[in-house]
């Protein structure tokens, strides 16, 4: 199918295995023989203590083995780094945290963990082996680090936007979504911040946008046509505020400008009005306009000739003005060898590079980690990333997270939160889970309570919405 370069976000597309764990006391040759003993890994951060506390005299031992994946993890005896796998270490009687760690890239870790205590002249074996990716410690850290640094650079620009500075007001709100993205990517923090900052982000941008601020208005007018989470969608509001954006030459106004007519939202469909904003925006180096000269020219609308070279020249444009839409359709086409070499690998990193400013492509970035295309298969990531992109009112996204937690992939099974993502999905005008809630409630399975009459209410939604398996499904209904 071809792709609209209208599409807004809405619509484009840990447990630990402990294996054999011993806790016995080592035979006399191993106390008594050749320890692989490691000084400390001193941080780059530490500062020399004035005082040293006393230290209790290490009397017992404890010896670590590692074989496999765990050789070469790094041993921490109550937080401190004592060595690589395998390895004999000398402790303190006492309460002793064992953690073994190995890091696999710089957001997730593999560990295992065990607390005991020692009494003195006794030695202990543990024989590791890792459990499934989490993430780590230290990136945790440093995204609290992170977060309080985002926090206070926004309390400096609401200063300023209380001020009357439009463009500070304009900052402060994108700093408020900055914040809600990374709240997605913390452990711990209270939901309700969520709701606070989103709250606070449409404040801001309101206030920027009636003080005549361009760039706020089409940032008010985005998230209208695209219907954003804590917006909803009003076509005939956003096409209000382009237009006079563009009127005040704003390019980016252009190019939504132009969505507006070639889709009819909020006005009556007119191609050739689309095309002359198309046209006006990418002069003045808007990538979405550009991206949709390339369209225009590969589908022949308009009335302009279908023109593969046109459509290229303008694609490698949008893409080089950094234009999500364009970066996403390019790593579409390398995933799938769509008129290109098939690099899937290369597919990801350009999902990647515009995951934080397109939720269509952290879902495409979560399905590749599900499905194995070009990075190794890795359903808990794969977690993560569509988790994010829910977030952000994906459908697809939460079509997917609804299979996973009913399939348990990534995650325990859990038939209500499936049955809810699903909901959620079809509520957002995705086919396919309305044929999923169709089926569900026709068997009565995975939680579902039976209701032959809600399950072709929903059938009969995905099928005007041209889904294939709800039509098939209706007409074995109508034969029955």
């Amino acid at each position: 199918m071809t792709p609209r370069f209208w599409l807004g976000r809405r619509q484009a597309a840990a447990w630990l295995v402990v294996a054999s764990v011993g806790a016995q006391t080592l035979p006399a040759e191993a106390q008594s023989g050749p320890r692989r003993l490691e000084p400390v890994r001193p941080s780059a951060a530490a500062a020399a203590p004035a005082a040293a506390p006393p230290v209790a005299p290490a009397n017992a031992a404890v010896r670590v083995g590692c074989e496999g994946e765990a050789a070469n993890a790094a041993v921490y005896i109550n937080g401190e780094f004592r060595g690589d796998c395998p390895l004999d270490v000398s402790v303190a009687a006492g309460a002793i945290e064992l953690r073994v760690v190995k890091r696999v890239d710089e957001r997730l870790e593999r560990a295992y963990q065990q607390e005991f205590r020692m009494t003195a002249n006794t030695a202990r074996r543990f024989d590791v082996e890792l459990g499934a990716p989490q993430t780590s410690r230290d990136f945790l850290r440093a995204q609290d680090v992170r977060w309080r640094q985002h926090l206070a650079d926004l309390q400096t620009l609401k200063k300023r936007a209380e001020a009357g500075d439009g463009a500070a007001a304009l900052q402060a709100a994108q700093g408020s979504r900055s914040l809600i993205q990374l709240h997605a990517r913390m452990e711990g923090r209270d939901p309700a911040e969520i709701q606070s900052l989103a709250r606070q982000a449409i404040a801001l941008e309101d206030q920027a946008a009636a003080q005549g601020h361009l760039p706020a208005m089409v940032a008010v007018a985005q998230a209208l046509e695209e219907g954003s989470a804590h917006r909803g969608r009003n076509p005939a509001r956003a096409l209000e505020l382009y237009a006079k954006a563009a009127a005040g030459g704003n390019a980016a106004a252009m190019g939504g400008l132009a969505a507006m007519h070639a889709n009819g939202w909020g006005t009556p469909r007119d191609d050739a009005v689309a095309l002359g904003w198309l046209q006006k925006g990418a002069e003045r180096e808007d990538g979405r306009s550009m991206f949709g000269l390339a369209t225009f020219h590969r589908t022949g609308r308009a009335g302009l000739t279908p023109d593969p070279a046109a459509f290229e020249q303008w694609l490698g444009k949008a893409v080089a003005k950094g234009e999500p839409r364009a970066i996403v359709h390019s790593g579409q086409r390398l995933r799938d060898g769509n008129g290109v070499a098939q690099d899937q690998a290369r597919a990801v990193q350009l999902f990647a590079s515009v995951a934080d400013a397109w939720p269509a492509a952290r879902f495409l970035l979560g399905r590749a980690y599900l499905l194995g295309e070009g990075v190794p298969r890795d359903p808990v990531r794969a977690l993560t990333e569509l988790t994010q992109a829910a977030d952000s009112q994906n459908p697809q996204a939460l079509l997917l997270l609804g299979s996973m937690h009913q399939q348990g992939q990534g995650t325990a099974v859990n038939l209500p939160q499936s049955l809810a993502f699903f909901r959620r999905s079809a509520e957002l005008g995705e086919p396919a889970a309305m044929t999923m809630l169709g089926n569900l409630h026709q068997t009565g399975l995975a939680g579902a309570a039976r209701d032959p009459a809600l399950a072709l209410d929903w059938y009969r939604k995905a099928a005007a919405l041209g889904d294939a398996t709800a039509t098939k499904q209706l007409e074995h209904l109508a034969r029955q």
